[in-house]
């Protein structure tokens, strides 16, 4: 293969995430990463891209770690968390004297349903910032060109 090709390697999938504003479809942040990272680690990166001031935070049901919380608070403590917890979730520790967002959203879901949730949550708003995702991947196409990582996030 090395003399035929000159390579070894097989390619990779690289994975794209984007922060979009469910207002605009505008995207206003983005990473490329290789396919191993986790979708949850590049939320801090992608946050520290936003040069204004973030009203809400939603994402699927993947961003539901401590570590996204947390990233969210740190950098915009205003900002709302709306990301849907585990089936399997349990209330933290704490919930009774100090509860975290995610433990009131549990809560939510426990005394009403996930639809109810998703409802007062603005949940649903989600689905506007997936039509434009759906958008962009139209434009960009089903693969990459371009070899070279920098051209690639470019």
């Amino acid at each position: 293969m090395v003399e035929k090709h000159g390579s070894n390697t097989r390619r990779a999938w690289r994975k794209l995430h984007l922060g979009v504003a469910a207002e605009t479809g505008q995207i206003v942040a983005s990473a490329l990463t290789s396919k191993e990272v986790d979708d949850g680690a590049q939320v801090g990166s992608l946050l520290d891209q936003i040069t204004g001031p973030l009203s809400s935070f939603a994402a699927d049901g993947a961003y539901d770690q401590d570590g996204v919380y947390t990233a969210v608070t740190d950098r915009h403590p205003e900002a709302a968390v709306i990301v849907p917890p585990r089936r399997t979730a349990v209330l933290s520790d704490m919930a009774a004297i100090a509860p975290t967002p995610r433990d009131r959203h549990l809560r939510c879901i426990a005394e009403s349903s996930r639809r109810a949730w998703e409802k007062a949550t603005g949940y649903n708003r989600r689905a506007k910032v997936e039509a434009a995702i759906g958008r962009w991947k139209q434009v960009i196409g089903n693969g990459l060109r371009s070899r070279i990582d920098e051209r690639r996030v470019t």
